[in-house]
């Protein structure tokens, strides 16, 4: 069982937290082309900035 880096952490959890600020910053989401349109939640911009925090962790180790 690896250990857990404190700096992973700093990362991921920054990268969430910035996930949450945009989306509650920019509000109700959305992507609309040809096809129609499709809303993107909150849950999903926060799970994006945590997959963030975490490629930016493993770009630095």
């Amino acid at each position: 069982m690896k250990t857990i880096s404190p700096t992973g952490v700093v990362f991921i959890t920054t990268g969430t937290l910035t996930g949450a600020r945009i989306s509650s910053t920019v509000g109700g989401m959305g992507i609309a082309g040809s096809f129609g349109a499709v809303g993107i939640g909150a849950n999903y911009i926060t799970a994006a900035g945590a997959v963030i925090g975490a490629a930016i962790y493993g770009a630095f180790t």
